[in-house]
């Protein structure tokens, strides 16, 4: 018999509602202690249960009193036995004797699953009315843990959450561990892993676009096709079983030939690949995309990042290196939540301790981003030294660093800005495209949109966009490098449509493909795609009962992503990121 646990679903704080959620096998005779049904007394004290308050309105309230068929039959509320025998109420408590309780009310503790009931909250041994209350059932197996729940709504206030808290401690009850709920959920079959993980993403999702990808998560989109992958490996597992023991039975469909198997297993490799190349897209969409603006000092990345969100977040000032340290803000582009970094200036040099500081918290910022806009300021020369940081390219793999011309107002006659994005144009392809340092070379002229990428990647991961005078961009088919003012608003438009369109580039298919956003379930899919490797490329080869355990092997890296074989290390360190009343 399970124990019954309780903890509060919403938030701490002020608020018009909070959700109190019990669970247990005995959870609504732990609700039937501390909930009557029926109008609040006006003596704030609980009448005895059975009393004509029940369905009753008090004299002098003035209200009409319900009708017994409203809620739910008579017949289904209050059998006679649960007035007159205890053991119809509840086994004794672990926290109090039977006898300390005031009376529970039997029609709670009988009630239909997915009915709800007004009425208010006691304190179990005292009777002291705690708040009004709404109490929703729920009935095992068709719960969300699993077993019988309660679900009781109150004002939400401290002063009323603590009194519960206590209430329930009372009726006996125990308080719930982070996750414990989904826990119980899984343990009880309700949700395999995948699921119960996709529950806390859904409850952090900060973007459409996350809750999304966590919904179909949660209904088993992901889970269907994981466990149809590992079943497949299963019965190649008993098919080879059966070769290896009882080699005459092993005819027909059951029989184990290798030149049969390998397509069978190219496909699921090539299943789980595709999982594993959907995980980028997954992870931006899950955590959302970090976005660092970076450039030498006095750049204006911090006036870029005030204008981008419409606060002053960042201190602006025209002393180089004012920002000494890296600051955050969120905003929402393509439906995809972003983190905006400003970042300390780079420079070659520096006699100031903190100002080092804070440029080796820049390159660190840099180095985690997945896209960096470097800023070119247009009140100095185009000059190498404004680019010269990011020659310290090895920690930047996998990032997309795109030039952005800052401080465009300063340029205020258009030939002037077209020759400045011209000559920077130039200089950032000699340094980057023809190096083939941070991308293939872009040439100047002759190539139509679509014919010139921008943006490549090279043998250490690290991509640059560059462009051509009429060559494409890889983010949003601009001709030319983007140019913007943070002080005029010019420019800031055409940045955020070229922002939204590298991002919806990085996350397509997200919003109809299945895809994996946890690290967790890539891990699990490598270490099978690994064996399926190693079994492909010697398959042939190999005796049958290496082949079984290979396959096995393969099986259970995908089984621990839906839970089927997982560490009680890993359910820990999973439901500790849980919040109690989930």
């Amino acid at each position: 018999m399970s124990k019954v646990i309780f903890a509060f679903a919403t938030p701490p704080g002020r608020s018009g509602l909070a959700v109190l959620r019990i669970s247990g096998d005995e959870a609504l005779t732990v609700a039937a202690r501390i909930f009557r049904r029926g109008r609040l007394p006006l003596s704030l004290q609980a009448p005895a249960s059975g009393s004509a308050h029940d369905v009753d309105v008090a004299a002098g309230a003035g209200a009409v009193s319900a009708p017994k068929s409203a809620l739910t039959p008579e017949s289904a509320l209050t059998p006679e036995s649960a007035l007159t025998l205890e053991s119809a109420l509840t086994p004794k408590s672990a926290y109090a004797p039977e006898s300390v309780f005031t009376p529970p009310s039997a029609e709670i503790a009988d009630l239909p699953g997915y009915r709800a009931v007004y009425g208010f909250v006691i304190h179990p041994t005292s009777g002291e009315v705690i708040d009004e209350a709404v109490l929703l059932c729920f009935r095992a197996p068709r719960s969300f843990t699993g077993e019988d729940m309660a679900e009781i709504s109150v004002h939400g206030s401290g002063a009323v959450r603590r009194e519960l808290i206590g209430a329930c401690l009372a009726a006996g009850a125990e308080p719930a561990g982070p996750g414990e709920f989904s826990r119980r959920a899984l343990l009880n079959g309700r949700l395999d892993l995948s699921q119960v993980e996709a529950v806390l993403d859904l409850i952090d999702s900060d973007s459409q676009q996350a809750r999304r990808v966590a919904l179909r998560q949660l209904a088993g989109q992901l889970s269907t096709r994981v466990k149809a992958l590992r079943d497949s490996l299963i019965v190649l597992v008993a098919r080879a079983e059966l070769a290896g023991e009882y080699p005459e039975y092993a005819v027909g469909e059951d029989r184990f030939e290798w030149d049969d198997v390998a397509p069978e297993l190219q496909n699921i490799y090539g299943q789980v690949q595709q999982l594993i190349d959907s995980y980028a897209a997954g992870r931006l969409i899950r955590e959302g995309a970090t976005v660092c603006l970076a450039g030498v000092p006095n750049a204006g990345k911090s006036a870029l990042l005030n204008a981008l969100v419409g606060i002053e977040r960042s201190i602006v000032t025209d002393i180089p290196g004012t920002t000494r340290d890296t600051i955050d803000e969120w905003l929402h582009i393509a439906d995809l939540a972003v983190r905006l970094t400003d970042t300390a200036g780079l420079r070659s040099v520096s006699d100031d301790d903190i100002e080092n500081l804070g440029m080796e918290r820049t390159r660190r910022t840099m180095a985690e981003a997945d896209i960096v806009f470097w800023l070119l300021p247009a009140d100095r020369p185009v000059n190498a030294a404004e680019i010269e940081p990011l020659r310290e390219r090895a920690n930047l793999q996998g990032v997309r660093v795109i030039p952005l011309i800052s401080k465009s107002d300063l340029l205020t006659k258009q030939a002037d800005l077209a020759d400045f994005r011209r000559r920077w144009l130039d200089l950032w392809n000699a340094e980057f495209g023809e190096l083939n340092e941070f991308g293939a070379s872009v040439t100047s002229g002759g190539a139509s949109a679509g014919e010139t990428t921008a943006c490549e990647t090279t043998a250490g991961g690290t991509t640059v966009a560059g462009s051509a005078d009429v060559g494409t961009t890889d983010f949003a088919g601009e001709s030319e490098i983007l140019a913007c003012s943070a002080k005029t608003g010019a420019g800031l438009p055409e940045l955020r449509e070229a922002l939204a369109d590298l991002l919806g580039e990085m996350t397509r298919g997200g919003d109809t493909v299945d895809l994996i956003s946890s690290e967790r379930h890539l891990f699990s899919l490598k270490e099978c795609r690994e064996v399926l490797n190693e079994l492909l490329a010697a398959g042939a080869g190999l005796p049958l009962d290496i082949i079984t355990v290979l396959l096995n092997m393969a099986a259970d890296a995908l089984g621990e992503i839906i839970g089927a074989t997982l560490s009680s290390d890993v359910l820990e360190h999973l439901f500790s990121n849980f919040c109690v009343g989930k």
